[in-house]
Order: structure tokens, then sequence, then C-alpha cells
């Protein structure tokens, strides 16, 4: 019975040890604040052949308002001038440099009797970022709205 009461003693001694060096004085620790969670921003590429040129347009649309008129949805550089790119990979590896991945792609369908004289069907390219804030969605990137806002008195 005495080698029980020692083992006993023992193991209660230990647990109570054990605790104590596991248990934390939470009180000088400041709260961390609440990490923002992180969630996927979609982007849809338009892309269309440009009138005399070897390059092609793409219009960028990241769930602005527009209307059929504006012309907000192209991107700019830091000096206003609109960014042209030699085919869909330049314009996917300047946005994939920015984060952006490719989801998927698809083009329109035209009946071959509507089909004017050199008109091709336009592509249409999504694709998606992970952000944790909507300030992150452009990110590196310039629109012609966002540069008409910034510089007002510019053309």
């Amino acid at each position: 019975m005495n080698n029980f009461k020692s083992f006993f003693l023992t193991a209660v001694c230990l647990l109570a040890a054990a605790w104590a060096a596991g248990a934390q004085d939470m009180s000088n620790e400041t709260p961390q604040p609440e990490q923002p969670k992180p969630f996927k921003v979609y982007c849809q590429l338009v892309s269309y052949n440009a009138f005399f040129s070897s390059k092609i347009n793409v219009d960028f649309d990241f769930g602005q308002v527009s209307n059929f008129w504006d012309t907000s949805k192209g991107l700019v550089d830091e000096n206003g001038k609109s960014l042209k790119f030699n085919n869909m990979v330049d314009a996917l590896n300047y946005l994939g440099e920015r984060g952006w991945e490719l989801v998927d792609r698809y083009y329109e369908q035209i009946a071959p009797e509507l089909v004017q004289k050199d008109e091709a069907p336009k592509h249409y390219w999504i694709l998606c970022k992970t952000v944790t804030s909507k300030d992150e969605i452009l990110e590196g990137l310039i629109t012609y709205g966002q540069y008409k806002e910034m510089h007002p008195n510019s053309k």
C-alpha cells in the first residue's frame, strides 16, 4: 500500500508540474487583431483586333460601373497612355505578374451570315485573384477611369 501512495503522489505531482508548465499568463499579451479573411475576385478581359494595328485591344472589366460608350475599361501607364498588348498571352502575362490567374476562356459565336468582312469574334478571358481587401483588386494597375479621376484636367 505504501508503494501505491508513493506512486499516486508522484503521479499527482507530475500532472501538476505539467499543468503549471503549460499554463501561460495571458494578462500581459495584447490581443491580436483578427486577420481579414481571403476571398476571390474576378476580372473579365475581352480581346478584339485593333484597327490598322498588329496589336490587340483588350477591355478589362473588374466589376466597375460603366456604360456602352464608356472608355474607362482600358489600362493605362502612369502617364495616362493606353497599354497595348502584342497578343493575349502578353496581356495575361501582364496580369499574371500582378497576381491574377486564368480561370476560363470562351469566344463569341456569330452565325456566318451575320459576320461582316474582316470581323473576328471577341474572345473572353476570366481571371481571378485572392485578396483580403477590395483595395488589392487593382493593385499595380491603373484603369483609364482611375487616371481621369486622379488627373481631371488631362484629356
